[in-house]
């Protein structure tokens, strides 16, 4: 799914930008409890994520109506907190293609 967000002057988009990695939380899309995080980098050097959630995560549900809007949101954030991010999702070809030297053996 496509995603465009202007934060601050500068465009976030999901089709131009580079996908770099995706973390979910293993339930199906149409889940109610469905979350997806994508991380990407802009050919500028920006960092972002792309959010997309089911509805008890973060989007409006009406329960009386069954209606529902899915979530979606970008995130823009710095290089520290996108390596961070990496660590965490132990995306690890992806952390020492993008963040060469960050890591060493233990």
């Amino acid at each position: 799914m496509t995603m465009v967000r202007v934060i601050d002057g500068k465009r976030y988009d999901t089709d131009k930008a580079t996908e770099v990695a995706t973390w979910t939380n293993g339930f199906d899309k149409t889940a109610f409890k469905y979350q997806e995080k994508t991380l990407y980098r802009t050919s500028r050097g920006n960092w972002f994520v792309s959010y997309d959630s089911g509805p008890i995560f973060d989007s409006i549900f009406h329960a009386a109506k069954n209606l529902h809007f899915e979530h979606s949101n970008i995130e823009p954030m710095d290089a520290d907190t996108a390596r961070k991010l990496l660590e965490k999702w132990n995306s690890v070809g992806q952390l020492e293609e993008y963040f060469p030297g960050s890591t060493v053996e233990a």
